[in-house]
């Protein structure tokens, strides 16, 4: 059900509240654990290793951008229909931008393309798919969740294989969880499921292969589910921490707010707790990232200083451990004075 949008008058200033809908959770997904890290593999099939930042064999690709092409041939223009995961739980989204020609000149395009956000500023993104895709735009996902097939949209389609582009961006300073910010990291492994065992990819093929772009192009990969194969090994929901169960935050000087949250008694081993202050901009009536403090998982405060006077400020407070991240705490807001 749609939830009305509404807006927080707080001390003469209008801070307006999205409208939100009902969620859809996928594979499992949990919204007390709703974010992981992108580290699963994301194919059930067999494919063949194409580009990875100059890997052996290849050209192009100056960028932390993995190319893999299915193993099988496009029929009359249909693709095959193999089935594409996410890499981690998150939040999906669409981001279709359509098809291209081929040619020198012509722009490159991802066709249709999903991004999943992970939490914490990390997503990952998978292009050139099927359309149309298998879970709604703005569901939670695990890698658990089929989210739809690998295609040839976009420019791919200048290939005589459907391919599949995905791509691990890192932590976004100043972004807003969103695909335009950001930029690409090397992905050094990926797990996956092998008759309910987790194997670890490049290497479980080949020991040289200690990173994806040491892998020559055109080395075909076994899919980790064919044949007999499951996804038991991929825990849901993830191991993440038990999210806070309360955040405030209040003037504690001239220009300076006091974050407080509440630890949680119990959930799994938290490595760090994060506060994030956005500071409201009426002119463009947005909430934009100001700061982000990573402070010890025992802390239960923090003091954010330097402040603009009379600004409108939230903070949200979240916990890190190896496996991701927890759900966010709702926003708290005040006024520096």
């Amino acid at each position: 059900m749609m939830l009305l949008a509404f807006a927080t008058l707080l001390l003469g200033v209008i801070v307006p509240a999205p409208a939100a809908d009902a969620a859809v959770l996928t594979g499992g997904a949990s919204l007390s654990h709703p974010f992981s890290k992108p580290v699963w593999w994301p194919l059930a099939t067999n494919t063949t290793m194409d580009c990875y930042r100059k890997n052996p064999g290849c050209t192009i690709h100056d960028d932390w951008v993995l190319d893999v092409v299915s193993t099988d041939k496009t029929h009359n223009g249909q693709t095959a229909y193999e089935p594409v995961y996410a890499m981690g739980a998150g939040i999906a989204h669409y981001g279709v931008s359509g098809n291209v020609g081929c040619g020198p000149g012509v722009p490159h395009s991802r066709g249709n393309w999903l991004w999943i956000d992970h939490g914490d500023g990390v997503i990952s993104w998978y292009g050139h798919l099927a359309w149309p895709f298998t879970v709604p735009n703005g569901s939670y996902v695990t890698p658990k969740s089929k989210i739809g097939y690998i295609g040839n949209s976009g420019y791919s389609g200048c290939r005589t294989h459907p391919a599949l582009h995905y791509i691990d961006l890192a932590v976004k300073y100043g972004g807003q969880n969103d695909i335009n910010s950001g930029y690409a990291v090397q992905m050094y492994h990926l797990y996956a499921c092998r008759n309910g065992v987790r194997q670890i990819y490049p290497q479980a093929f080949n020991p040289r292969h200690t990173t994806w772009n040491s892998v020559p192009a055109w080395i075909k990969y076994r899919g980790p589910e064919i044949p007999g194969s499951d996804k038991s090994c991929e825990p849901t929901p993830p191991r993440t921490p038990t999210k806070t169960s309360t955040t405030t935050l209040t003037r504690a000087g001239s220009g300076i707010l006091q974050a407080s949250w509440t630890r949680p008694s119990g959930g799994y081993y938290r490595s760090a707790t994060v506060v994030l202050i956005r500071e409201y901009h009426p002119s463009i009536h947005r909430w934009l990232d100001l700061r982000k403090h990573v402070v010890s998982p025992t802390a239960t405060s923090t003091k954010f200083t330097g402040l603009h006077l009379k600004h409108a400020f939230r903070v949200r407070v979240y916990f890190a451990n190896a496996v991701g991240v927890s759900a966010y705490s709702p926003w708290a807001v005040a006024i520096a004075r």
